[in-house]
């Protein structure tokens, strides 16, 4: 980040702290890798840093406790009908927070189901209209809305339904989204003031949320996001002590910053992973032997603990643990060169393996230098058991175009960022996710009838127990047919300054559901 940048970011906190702090105002700020181009939670291609702010601005029916699992937020209660028909009832005390005196009604949140429901514009959510289609909602009265399942279980529409809840008539025209947009009032913890400096956010807490339940002294009034995309940048003004929170730390700066004795860290995100594409449009890679061989030459160790500096965990399906599918029967490929080499000899006695492509996408920061690194160890591996590797890097407009349209590739060195604690695989894996464009997300071409079928019958199940225990069959069958090469789920971490702030704690599903009960003590 250029100086000037980093001079107004001080500035700003002088300013802040000179102004407010003295009013006992109790201010938390903390450091985010990347620039938020819109705070409207629907209009950005999701990403963790809109995914934290949109938390704290929009209030959701649903929220995810420490058992992964949703219960009620501004919705109070969801009780039975039937087996498939549900009452959902709303708090009475939510209120918009532009002018804290118009409740948040039935209305709200149907008009913004209806607009899921029917957008074909919702970068954030790409997904969700499609997958509402597995739901009816009707309003009953201004407190209740009325649910009908069509072929899912309750878990899964209670994650659907987790969408930020906007005002009825915000979408209508473009006069309204340009207002909203501007304004940007929700009904969560906090609300939007302004735009800072530096692309800093500030937003106020909103004392009407009803989780802000005690006088805490110590609760936060003021949350400042501030953005710097460099990452010594970032590190150093925390290092410095201007700021209480850096929410992802650099893999090799981890042991610098525990060692400064100042920093809590904390884990965080465990609903990822990191893979290897694979292109079935190719007849070498539709050989499940030159499949298995790439995944047993991947010695996943080696890179955990040189490129991630062992924040990192061999992964052997697509079900992360946490998620009631993922089956821990099932271990990660070991690495065996010997085995992979045979494997790779016996596959070319029965067709020609040309030289193949590694794509990864060029990205600045460290996690773009670790990707590359990751990438180079990669290609080592694979040339070490006799195949002839490239190595490319994209931008993530070259990305899209070869992975989503042309479909040019072989192999790709992608990252699967789950914000379903379920891990909803079937539109990475199903022929009906086949196609072109960033909404088919079957790039791969993966096409096999059998899991077609059974993906589809998970899908439709509804009795939880018995949708957990096919999700662990499923499991197993990816790890043999390896449609990914499975790699790790990386560990991601954030420090808090301990002279900062007090009491923290991190819901690892839901990054800020524990602010209510942060203590700010500086």
């Amino acid at each position: 980040m250029k100086r000037i940048n980093l001079l107004n970011v001080i500035l700003l906190l002088f300013f802040i702290s000179s102004t407010v702090c003295s009013q006992g105002v109790k201010i938390f700020t903390y450091l985010e890798n990347r620039i938020v181009r819109t705070l409207d939670p629907y209009l950005n291609r999701y990403n963790e840093v809109n995914e934290r702010l949109s938390f704290l601005m929009f209030a959701k029916l649903f929220r995810v406790n420490e058992e992964a699992r949703y219960i009620p937020d501004v919705a109070e209660s969801w009780t039975a009908e039937s087996p498939t028909s549900f009452i959902i009832k709303l708090r009475e005390d939510i209120l918009w927070n532009d002018d804290n005196t118009s409740p948040m009604r039935a209305r709200d949140v149907y008009a913004t189901y209806r607009w899921l429901d029917t957008t074909r514009e919702c970068p954030a959510y790409p997904k969700l209209p499609e997958q509402l289609s597995h739901l009816n909602m009707e309003i009953v009265d201004s407190l209740r809305l009325r649910v009908t399942l069509r072929g899912i279980d309750e878990y899964t529409a209670k994650e659907r339904l987790s969408f930020p809840i906007i005002p009825d008539g915000v979408r209508s025209d473009r006069r309204k989204i340009r207002e909203f947009t501007n304004r940007l009032f929700g009904c969560g913890p906090f609300y939007f003031r302004e735009h800072g400096t530096s692309n800093n956010e500030s937003l106020l807490r909103n004392d009407n949320y009803y989780r802000w339940q005690n006088d805490n002294q110590n609760k936060i009034d003021l949350v400042t996001m501030i953005p710097i995309p460099d990452d010594p940048a970032r590190v150093n003004e925390f290092m410095a002590g201007h700021a209480a929170m850096l929410v992802e730390i650099p893999f090799k700066e981890i042991s610098m910053i525990d060692n400064m004795g100042l920093a809590l860290i904390r884990p965080y995100q465990t609903l990822s992973y990191e893979y290897l594409g694979v292109n079935y449009r190719k007849p070498a890679l539709q050989d499940i032997r030159v499949r298995e061989a790439i995944s047993k030459a991947i010695n996943r160790d080696r890179v955990i603990s040189s490129v991630f500096f062992g924040q990192a965990k061999p992964i052997s399906g697509p079900f992360p643990e946490g998620s009631p599918y993922f089956d821990p029967n099932v271990l990660p490929d070991p690495y065996d060169a010997d085995v992979a080499a045979q494997l790779i000899e016996s596959a070319r006695k029965d067709k020609a393996i040309e030289k193949l492509e590694l794509l990864y996408i060029q990205e600045d920061g460290y996690i773009g230098e670790e990707k590359k690194r990751a990438c180079i160890m990669i290609m080592k591996f694979l040339q070490d058991i006799g195949l002839e590797v490239e190595m490319v890097g994209v931008s993530s407009g070259e990305w899209d175009d070869r992975l989503y349209k042309t479909h040019n590739f072989d192999l790709a060195l992608g990252s699967v960022r789950s914000k379903d604690l379920l891990g909803d695989i079937t539109p990475l894996f199903h022929a009906r996710e086949i196609g072109e464009g960033l909404n088919k997300t079957n790039y791969m071409g993966f096409n096999v009838q059998e899991i077609n079928k059974e993906l589809d019958v998970f899908s439709n199940l509804t009795d939880v127990e018995t949708k957990k225990i096919k999700g662990r069959i499923l499991h197993g069958r990816f790890a043999e047919q390896r449609p990914h090469i499975f790699l790790w789920s990386l560990k991601m971490n954030s420090a808090f300054n301990r002279q900062k702030i007090g009491i923290v704690d991190l819901n690892a599903y839901s990054f800020f559901d524990r602010i209510f009960d942060w203590e700010v003590t500086k």
